[in-house]
């Protein structure tokens, strides 16, 4: 193992304060809703990823983690600028702001996530170890889990075929005791983690997580024994979180006093005790330390936006290929992705007579398509839209009920319906959003911030039977230009309904509320 000494402990101290004031800017963005969904953070844990660090070969092995993984991908080098940018849902992103906090990936800096479902990630890091011994790389890979995923049976499953295969592979529990809020002594049957090795005869043994120096070493000794072909290694590392399982965690089940005790064995301040005890560097330049890389001008650049940002093609492209929509079969269990659509010749054929089952529509689907882009065309552009969008609108908006039809209908359908199963598993079918789709791929050579409110209008579109609630709105935070489209959609989509005065007259009065 490579010597710690003055350079370690300097470049430790350094890159764990980074961390953890990342992950405190984090916390702070989060509060201002500038950062959504789910944030796990990683205060306290440092050492882990500093110990492993100091061991592996970075440029030849891995990682893979779950979804409390910012800090793993900036050791492995990932620009924090990057992380900081997916976060914040930006193109900009290692994602392309599609993963968020919960889905970090870096290919070229061997960072494999990132993955939000528990346990998920153990059978996928053995999976990368057997490649890695496949193709004999010498790489190993280090799979990361919380104390909770170890409750789960895909780590059964995987360290009986990583022992059986001797796969070059560190499992490595990142033990904080919680779990999601459960501690470990009320999960089981014993709080000894790492004896689950002993049922695969895997080597296996606690460490201490609270100090870098421990986790080095045990890691090298894993590392090795990996790399000489001998196999897996299960490492239950035992460490302590300051803050909750997610921003989102009241942190109910542990006391004020239990986390202050572990504050006093904190990380950070264990590796800052050794610099000033062993005279590594004055308090200057200690305090020099902090502002080395520069946190607030991160978050400021990644906190601007300037007007709509054009969605990047690739982002579309892949949204667009990955979309299943089902498409019934004889056997009604197909499912098939929709391919390079450049008109939608096929799909207006596969409507032409269908007949509405529907008590508010008497014609058929594609006369009715017909009358709305009749109305359509007679209608005024408006501040934000084009008459060519809003013909757009009601070209497409009802053109997925042919694909929402089951074959055994003798009519089609007008709002979500069953249309087969797929395995074990009931699937229906939204026609509304597949026009949207539909609508989008219509786009994607030009996407603006105008079509894009066209495609939401397509997909929101039925709410007008609901006169687009107060409680909708919220729901779905539909902006107020968006509900203005889908309120005058209704109006033109009226001119094909059923003349029937009482109906006719009800459902207007609906459209006339706001809200």
């Amino acid at each position: 193992m490579k010597k710690i000494d003055k350079k370690t402990y300097l470049q430790w101290y350094e890159e764990m304060l980074f961390w953890r004031k990342f992950e405190d800017k984090l916390a702070s963005a989060y509060i201002q809703q500038k950062v959504r969904g789910f944030l796990h953070l990683y205060n306290g844990q440092e050492a882990i990823v500093a110990g492993c660090m100091h061991v592996i070969d970075p440029k030849k092995d891995k990682m893979i983690t779950a979804y409390r993984n910012h800090v793993h991908p900036i050791a492995l080098g990932v620009d924090p600028r990057r992380i900081m940018a997916e976060l914040f849902g930006k193109g900009t992103g290692t994602s392309h702001g599609l993963g968020g906090s919960m889905h970090i990936f870096s290919k070229e800096h061997n960072f494999f996530g990132g993955h939000g479902i528990v346990g998920g990630q153990i059978a996928l890091g053995a999976g990368l170890a057997f490649a890695e011994k496949y193709n004999e790389t010498g790489g190993v890979v280090l799979t990361f889990m919380g104390d909770g995923a170890t409750r789960q049976g895909t780590l059964h499953e995987t360290f009986n075929m990583a022992m059986n295969w001797k796969l070059p592979v560190v499992f490595i529990c990142e033990n904080n005791h919680y779990a999601m809020g459960t501690s470990v002594e009320r999960t089981a049957n014993h709080p000894d983690i790492w004896k689950l090795g002993l049922g695969y005869e895997m080597p296996c043994e606690p460490v201490d997580g609270m100090n870098p120096v421990s986790v080095a070493e045990k890691v090298y000794e894993a590392v090795e024994r990996a790399r000489r072909g001998d196999g897996p290694t299960f490492l239950d590392i035992r460490t302590y979180r300051y803050r909750g399982h997610s921003m989102s965690d009241a942190q109910h089940y542990r006391t004020k006093e239990e986390v202050e005790e572990y504050k006093k064995i904190d990380t950070i301040t264990q590796v800052l005790d050794v610099i000033k005890a062993k005279k590594y560097a004055t308090d200057a330049e200690i305090e020099a330390i902090v502002l080395v890389k520069p946190l607030a001008t991160i978050l400021e650049q990644n906190s601007q936006r300037s007007g709509f940002a054009k969605v990047p093609e690739s982002v579309i492209r892949r949204m667009y290929e990955s979309l299943q929509v089902p498409r019934i079969s004889v056997d009604c269990d197909k499912i098939e992705v929709i391919g390079d659509i450049e008109d939608f010749a096929g799909e207006i054929a596969m409507i032409k007579g269908m007949k509405h089952d529907s008590p508010y529509h008497s014609e058929d689907v594609d006369t009715h398509i017909q009358m709305t882009i009749d109305g359509a065309k007679e209608q005024e552009p408006s501040t934000h839209y084009t008459k060519d969008e809003i013909v757009t609108l009601a070209e497409l908006h009802d053109l997925g009920k042919g694909i929402t039809k089951k074959p055994s209908q003798s009519q089609g359908v007008a709002h979500d319906y069953f249309v087969g199963v797929h395995g074990s598993h009931s699937m229906f079918a939204n026609h509304q959003y597949v026009g949207a789709m539909y609508a989008l791929v219509k786009f994607k050579d030009d996407l603006s911030e105008s079509h894009l409110k066209v495609v939401e209008a397509i997909y929101q579109h039925m709410k007008a039977h609901d006169g687009i609630s107060a409680k909708a709105i919220k729901k779905d935070k539909l902006d107020e230009d968006t509900v203005a489209l889908i309120e005058d959609f209704a109006k033109i989509d009226s001119a094909s309904r059923i003349i029937d005065e009482a109906i006719y007259e009800k459902y207007m009065s609906l459209l006339g509320k706001k809200g």
